[in-house]
């Protein structure tokens, strides 16, 4: 026995070695199989799988393979339970220690004596979490699996399913690496020990021989000598990540790669000894685009010199080296003059040439030390280090007199051109500290005198006639339909300003820039788009130059070119203003995602340019809307706009106040805005307060939820008339939307409005004045007085249909809900007082929705509303649901302030939740109303049915609080609740919910329950046997029996012996015998009930 036992354990092992450095699935199972026989001793050894058509399939056999040959199993086969199939079916281990003696393998006894196979064990197989195939041992001799043999073999099946799992994470993973796009290697110190495919196509190698226990560094970092490597692996060990970003590799080819190479240090290891991944990807396109784009971004396409961006940068750098080295530079600006003309005249392509030639007759006037750009369309700029003035001037006079010979165009052989310039020059730093005042400076120094001194324009009337030629252009005239006559009058002084500045004689382009900078923002943020700047500069000239041709001064043309000049800068600074406007808005955007703190949020808002103020609203049930931010107010407080704003919301739009801004972007959720505040029609109490402000345009930006449900609202207040309009700043406005409400609000706002769309519609009954109270009565069940009424609410919808609780609570949201209270409290107290004249002890119940109590001002609204109506607090009952969603202890501080303000409070629908008993003894409750639901089942289950309400009742006695039963539709429930215990109950038997205004006509009494020490109902009978089988007093048990009998006598049938017929019922007969046995004895009037059981056949 321990050669067996060692041989197996020898086989064990064999098979974990064969697992551990397995390649091919296939040779490993066949393999497994060979060692199991060869080195087991087994005769047969085989591994089974099941195909999709149930067939077992051999996969690797070893041994007497020919057994198998002509045996055919499928798993469907039920008469087959040889321990194959009884293995695979309940996934466990059979062994057969014995083909002759065991009878279940009579169908293959004959097959394995030829073979000399006696006993053999089936082991499970599995993979992935489930069972995967049969690994089948056959020995030849019988009994021969002992127990340490069988652990042997079950360790062995369960080392093969790990080992498989094992496998198929290694085909998995270098499956995985081999997908990727980015090479991998791991790297033990500097030799490498396991790459992917990836690597090598990024590498350019052949075969995986020429990089496996190769030096990594050397094969890409080119570093061979130990000293250098040591640096690298001491820091990778020290920071745990080396990135060489734009690593330039050369392939064995000759060709250049960029590559992104990252090092990961997984392990230290001593003496410098580090296991690392690398990993390498390729970024030779990326770099060489982006080398493409910085030379595009930096260069002018069309001259090749450095453009405005590289001046930009270059004056940057060198005002920044001189912060450590003082040192001077001169700056030079050349205007090419009537350049506009010369495109009129001969086209693109001549200016373009004329462009080409001015950028390499300039190169060839400069040294290597002077710096050349074109900074725009016709400007070229020179900075020179030139440390002494005149010979610098020199050199400009040379600039000068070559730019003033003409240029010869190949499409123009016969007819060069010539150009004229005006030269500026500036100095750092005596001129200025910036690029900006440099440019200022040179643009303000002009070589010749201005002819514009003689010429008077009429200024007045070129305006007039502008305005009513821009006027058919139909945005302009929708931007001058929102001006008030005064507005307008003040845009005609400016436009006259703005023309007295162009034409004056002493106008500089600096003067021309700072006044076009601002008229381009402000038309910018009044929505004039480009094609309107350009439209309205274009009215300008031939107004001008209609002027001018017509006035025929001797110098007409000189002077026309010197204004097209001016008109052209005006301009280009214009939209150039548009763009740095424009650019601003969304910018600011961009960082708004970065600003965490909400109150630099605001303010990184209000700092836009024409942004007066910037408010936040949101919808409060009684105050209306209210204000919860408000930034940039100059004349009033926060205080004051929230008094003058305190109105009710309104979603009917037709009226006054449904009609505002406000609330009409709540109630659509879509972002308004209003043109001419001035101008807007509807009066709202709010708006001479903002006009006094400055306001003259509003956009409203509803901040909305998941559901798209408005739960905030994001006001912006313009400086100017049609200022939210334009196209660009819609979709500023909708970007600040989607930046999520969670930027703009505290992140204890909830939203108010449910998810359903379905609450639109009966919200917009409740404010339509659809909502109706009907009241039901509570009953002192003995006597049949009111006690209570219940108000029920009841929407009606456009047809006159009402629409019960049910249909639409679940849809409303919290403001709803609230009004819903508020209304029904209100008017039900004023119906109420009426109503209950004739007995003022009659109370009045209301529900309270969990979102309601949990409203601070909620005890001050119920008081207040009290003391209006003079109705005493303690004839009103407030009933509080537990609602899904709410948890009941989370509202027990608001039902605690209710009780201290001495308000009774009652639990609605008592066991139809999921309350704690023990927590709910807690609650300072005085009411429990048992749900109408435990009914339901009273029909399929009474007994079980009348013992859960009993329990209930006894529960809530316990507890010290008065119960209610609701649901009492017909005399037996009436009778049974008595009998279970309840004192007053609820339902259609005393009358069905009917209009509050009918109460002045109710008697205020019901149906009384007559001689309760009698019996009328089967279920009142049933109720009574459960509550003193219940109560388990046996004083009570003769009572109780007779009381039965009485009924039975009323019900039943006479015999020969005394008039009643007796019918066997056993449950019947069971129920009063388990009620005496309880009691430890039977009573002597058991026997009559047993042999008198008519009514318990029927019934039960």
């Amino acid at each position: 026995m321990p050669h067996r036992t060692n041989l197996t354990q020898q086989m064990l092992i064999a098979v974990n070695q064969q697992l551990v450095n397995a390649k091919d699935e296939k040779d490993l199972l066949q393999t497994i199989c060979h060692t199991i026989v060869e080195q087991g001793g087994f005769a047969l050894a085989c591994i089974a799988i099941p195909d999709h058509e149930g067939k077992i399939n051999f996969h690797a056999i070893a041994g007497k393979k020919a057994y198998l040959d002509d045996l055919s199993i499928n798993i469907q086969e039920e008469e087959n339970q040889g321990p194959l199939l009884t293995a695979w079916r309940q996934d466990r281990v059979c062994y057969n220690q014995s083909f002759g003696r065991n009878p279940v393998m009579s169908p293959w006894r004959n097959a394995a004596e030829k073979f000399q196979l006696r006993s053999s064990a089936s082991l499970p197989i599995h993979r992935r979490g489930k069972l995967w195939g049969i690994l089948s041992i056959y020995h030849r001799r019988e009994k021969f699996f002992s127990k340490e043999i069988k652990v042997l073999l079950e360790k062995l099946a369960l080392d093969i399913s790990n080992g498989l799992e094992h496998f198929d994470l290694l085909a998995l993973h270098q499956h995985f690496l081999d997908r990727t796009s980015v090479g991998m290697a791991m790297v033990e110190r500097a030799d490498i020990l396991r790459i992917n495919q990836r690597f090598l196509e990024l590498l350019q190698l052949a075969h995986e021989s020429e990089a496996i226990s190769r030096n990594i560094f050397t094969l890409i970092l080119g570093i061979s000598s130990e000293k250098e490597i040591v640096p690298f692996l001491d820091s990778l060990a020290r920071e745990g990540y080396l990135h060489f970003p734009h690593f330039v590799y050369t392939t064995s080819s000759g060709g250049t790669r960029y590559l992104d190479i990252s090092i990961s240090a997984i392990t230290e290891l001593a003496e410098h000894r580090v296991a690392s991944v690398w990993t390498i990807q390729d970024v030779t396109d990326m770099v060489t685009t982006h080398q493409k784009l910085e030379h595009a971004a930096m260069h002018d396409a069309l001259t090749g010199l450095p453009n405005r961006r590289a001046l930009e940068y270059y004056i940057a750098q060198k005002i920044e080296m001189e912060q450590d080295t003082p040192s001077s530079f001169y700056l030079a600006i050349l205007d090419i003059k009537y350049f506009k003309t010369i495109l009129d005249t001969y086209g693109h392509f001549v200016t373009d040439q004329i462009l080409i030639l001015i950028a390499q007759r300039l190169t060839t006037l400069l040294t290597k030390e002077d710096f050349l750009c074109r900074y725009g369309g016709y400007d070229f700029i020179i900075v020179s280090e030139d440390d002494q003035y005149a010979p610098y001037l020199e050199r400009l006079t040379q600039i000068q007199e070559a730019m003033n010979q003409p240029f010869s165009i190949h499409t123009l052989p016969t007819m060069p051109l010539s150009i004229s310039m005006h030269l500026g020059v500036s100095h750092y730093p005596e001129h200025g500290y910036s690029i900006e005042q440099l440019l200022i400076h040179a643009d303000a120094e002009p070589l010749f005198s201005s002819p514009l001194a003689s010429i008077k324009f009429p200024i007045v009337s070129i305006v007039e006639h502008f305005f009513e030629e821009i006027r058919h252009h139909p945005y302009a005239n929708q931007i001058f339909e929102s001006l008030q006559d005064q507005e307008f009058d003040h845009l005609k002084t400016m436009t006259v300003h703005h023309l007295e500045n162009i034409l004056h004689p002493d106008t500089t382009d600096a003067s021309i820039r700072e006044l076009a900078y601002s008229l381009g923002e402000v038309h910018t943020l009044v929505g004039l788009g480009s094609d309107l700047i350009s439209c309205s500069n274009e009215l300008y000239a031939k107004h001008i130059e209609h002027f001018l041709r017509t006035s025929s001064p001797t110098d007409c043309d000189r002077l026309w070119k010197i204004l097209y000049q001016r008109l052209q800068l005006d301009l280009q600074v214009q939209l150039q203003a548009q763009e740095s406007t424009i650019m601003t808005f969304f910018t600011a955007f961009q960082e708004l995602y970065e600003v965490k703190n909400s109150e630099q949020r605001y303010e990184k808002l209000l700092s836009l340019p024409g942004i007066l103020h910037v408010m936040l609203y949101h919808l409060h049930f009684e105050h209306g809307f209210l204000v919860d931010r408000a930034y940039g107010l100059q004349k009033i407080t926060i205080e004051h706009l929230q008094q003058v704003l305190s109105l009710s919301v309104d979603p009917d739009m037709t009226s006054e106040l449904g009609q505002s801004i406000l609330n009409e972007t709540w109630f659509t959720s879509e972002i308004k805005s209003i043109a001419s505040y001035a101008k807007w029609p509807t009066r709202h109490p709010l708006r001479e307060v903002l006009l006094a402000e400055g306001v003259r345009s509003i956009t409203m930006i509803p901040l909305v939820d998941d559901h798209k449900n408005t739960i905030a609202v994001l006001a912006l207040h313009g400086r100017f008339p049609h200022q939210f309009e334009s196209s660009w700043f819609k979709i500023f406005a909708q970007a600040l939307q989607h930046i999520g409400r969670e930027n703009w609000l505290d992140p204890s706002t909830q939203p108010i409005y449910p998810a359903n769309p379905a609450y639109r519609k009966y919200r917009q009954h409740i404010y339509d004045g659809n909502l109706l109270l009907y009241v039901q009565p509570i009953v002192e069940i003995v006597s049949g007085s009111v006690v209570n009424y219940e108000i029920l609410s009841r929407l009606r919808d456009e047809q006159g249909n009402i629409i019960p609780p049910a249909d639409f609570l679940p849809y409303l949201g919290e403001i709803e809900l609230e009004r819903l209270f508020r209304q029904g409290l209100e008017k039900g107290i004023h119906h109420f007082v009426t109503g209950t004249k004739s007995n003022p002890s009659i109370k009045l119940s209301l529900n309270l929705s969990p979102s309601t109590l949990q409203n601070e001002q909620l005890p001050l609204w119920i008081l207040e509303c009290l003391q209006r109506s003079s109705f005493p607090k303690e004839r009103l009952v407030l009933e509080i649901l537990e609602t899904p969603g709410y948890n009941i202890t989370h509202l027990m501080s608001y039902l605690q302030e209710l009780t201290n303000r001495e308000l009774a409070l009652a639990m609605d629908d008592f066991g139809s939740g999921d309350s704690n008993f023990m927590r709910l003894a807690m609650f300072p409750f005085q009411i429990i109303k048992i749900d109408r639901g435990l009914w339901m089942s009273v029909s399929d289950k009474p007994l079980t049915t009348l013992s859960i309400i009993y329990n209930l009742i006894q529960i809530a006695h316990d507890f010290g609080w008065s119960v209610i039963v609701e649901g009492l539709e017909t005399l037996p429930y009436v009778e049974a609740t008595y009998f279970l215990g309840a004192r007053y109950g609820q339902g259609y038997y005393y009358a069905r919910p009917q209009p509050i205004e009918l109460l002045t006509t109710s008697t205020h009494r019901f149906a009384e329950l007559t001689d309760v020490d009698q019996i009328k109902t089967k279920l009142g009978a049933l109720a009574y046997l459960v509550r003193h089988r219940r109560d388990s007093q046996p004083t009570l048990i003769p009572t109780t029996v007779k009381l039965i009998i009485r009924f039975f006598e009323k019900t039943g049938g006479k015999t020969a012996k005394d008039g009643y017929t007796c019918k066997p019922c056993s449950m019947g007969i069971m129920m009063i015998f388990t009620m005496n046995l309880s009691c430890g004895k039977l009573s002597k009037e058991f026997a009559y009930v047993a042999s008198n059981n008519a009514f318990l056949e029927e019934y039960f």
